[in-house]
């Protein structure tokens, strides 16, 4: 079945005895496609919601990529179920994760201290798991940590710094170290994780981020250190035991409501694409006027 980029045209995929209806695409570019799928499976009639990160180019890292997710397993990673083949492309298939970005939730909420301690603890034992497993994030941001429903912390997009080459990650929260050159680690991604911690404090702005001394981190956060053998997570005594559910009421209402105004938004785009206003066809009319007029007289 052919893919079309520009027009979700195709409702389902089939493979092996199993069909995925689509629900809808979340991001495509020339060489990946992430779909929302529910799978079928028809022997049984078992039906679970999916996401399908199809591989739109031949040389994709497809299979790197499934090797390397493949070895981690951890409640604060996002888990891979499976591999499939739809003619001559190739997909993973992943876990669903009903939640928002962190960048998404702070775009929209403020965080409490209580909120934030929780979201790094969660976030380091993420990084922990990965390097247990051999593995290391390689790019930690704002956009690759989820929170659902029920304030589970997911780590997303990670991998893919372990088997390509070339400098990895995502400017500002990449370490001094990896934009030198070093192949991105456990140490690294800390960095990044300090990162997040300044933002999340300060709501400081990437771009102040960018040009602030480096040799200022050291004494106001150990895991900013310009020396990545320096850098240690300063509330690893904090246990997930150690926030409650009433800890945690605020921020599982606040992904709530952030996941039902971006539900209620994707409805309206729906059932209401986006159309040229008004006061835009005026313009463009006087425009082509203006032009039909000037070729006249030419």
């Amino acid at each position: 079945m052919p893919f079309n980029l520009k027009t979700n045209s195709y409702k389902s995929l089939s493979a092996k005895g199993i069909t995925y209806q689509i629900l809808f695409s979340f991001k495509q570019n020339s060489s990946k496609q992430v779909l929302k799928a529910v799978r079928k499976d028809t022997p049984t009639g078992v039906q679970q919601e999916v996401l399908l990160k199809i591989f739109l180019k031949e040389k994709d890292f497809y299979r790197e990529e499934f090797e390397s997710l493949a070895q981690v397993f951890s409640p604060y990673c996002v888990r891979l179920f499976g591999f499939e083949s739809f003619g001559e492309k190739k997909a993973l298939v992943l876990e669903y994760i009903n939640g928002v970005s962190l960048s998404q939730l702070t775009e929209n909420f403020s965080l409490s201290s209580k909120e934030i301690q929780y979201i790094l603890s969660a976030i380091y034992k993420g990084l922990k798991d990965l390097n247990q497993g051999g593995l290391c994030h390689g790019d930690l941001s704002l956009d690759n940590v989820l929170i659902d429903e029920k304030a589970h912390i997911k780590l997303i997009d990670f991998g893919k710094a372990n088997y390509e080459k070339g400098i990895q990650g995502t400017p500002p929260f990449m370490a001094p170290e990896v934009l030198q050159g070093t192949k991105p680690n456990f140490l690294s991604d800390l960095y990044s994780l300090g990162i997040i911690e300044t933002l999340l404090y300060t709501a400081c702005p990437l771009p102040s981020l960018r040009s602030r001394p480096t040799e200022d981190f050291e004494s106001d956060n150990p895991l900013l250190s310009p020396d990545p053998s320096k850098r240690f997570f300063p509330y690893n005594k904090i246990e997930g035991e150690a926030f409650t559910k009433q800890d945690l009421a605020s921020l599982v209402y606040k992904v709530k409501d952030l996941l039902a105004s971006l539900e209620s938004r994707r409805c309206e785009t729906l059932k209401n694409p986006v159309t040229e206003s008004p006061l835009f066809l005026f313009k463009k009319s006087l425009l082509w006027l203006a032009i039909s007029a000037f070729a006249g007289l030419s």
